[in-house]
């Protein structure tokens, strides 16, 4: 006679699975694992993102410097004005612009550049201009430069004369300070202009941490003029 397998052939035809406490189990940790990748990627952002205003607010300050050091370079003390926000002359302090007649060589004749704190407005065609501001609403630092008005002088309202214009300072900076004044070293001759610079990154763009909305940046110094 046969022996009789039918009870070892249907263990080895019964199939194996997962029990509900193991489905648990692999879910908890595949839940865990994702959050912590979140996390991770979610810092990581954050920490690029507070790299890049700091490097724009570190760029806007050299921006500003060197367009300063480039307008007092060769011009003479006779042509350098310190400005007030409402285009009027600051005499030797308290100015919130300056205002340099120079000689463009390309363009063969003189001109006038302006760099002082502004406000940006946008029009219908989605072009930003700016305008001279005070402390409360001058949130860049901008540039201008403009020709000669008919008298053969440099206006402060550079707008009917405007050939270019541009924004030195970056969006996600904002303007907290700019003061210019300027010692007289030899009389109509020679001077030194000091200016005091802060900037700081606006909070929106740094998180909500307390160090993100306080980083800033101050740059005091001083630009010789009339020693061409």
């Amino acid at each position: 006679m046969r022996p009789n397998n039918s009870f070892v052939r249907g263990a080895d035809n019964k199939k194996s699975g997962f029990t509900l406490i193991e489905i648990l189990v692999a879910m908890a940790v595949f839940m865990l694992a994702i959050s912590i990748a979140l996390f991770a990627t979610i810092g990581s952002n954050s920490l690029i993102d507070k790299a890049n205003t700091r490097s724009a607010l570190v760029e806007s300050s050299r921006s500003v410097t060197d367009a300063l050091g480039r307008l007092t370079t060769d011009t003479p003390y006779t042509g350098v004005t310190l400005l007030k926000a409402d285009g009027t002359s600051a005499g030797s302090s308290a100015g919130v612009a300056l205002l340099v007649r120079v000689y463009n060589q390309a363009l063969g004749q003189n001109l006038c550049e302006l760099i002082g704190r502004a406000k940006q407005t946008t029009d219908a065609t989605g072009e930003n201009t700016y305008t001279l501001a005070n402390d409360s609403t001058g949130t860049f630092i901008a540039m201008w430069v403009y020709s000669l008005n008919n008298a053969g002088y440099c206006d402060s309202n550079p707008a009917p004369y405007l050939l270019f214009q541009n924004r030195l300072s970056d969006p996600v900076v904002e303007v907290t300070n700019f003061q210019l004044a300027m010692n007289t070293l030899l009389a109509n001759q020679v001077g030194m202009i000091r200016y005091d610079l802060n900037l700081q990154t606006v909070a929106s763009s740094t998180g909500t941490t307390a160090e993100g909305k306080n980083a800033s940046i101050e740059v005091a110094s001083g630009l010789p003029v009339g020693l061409n």
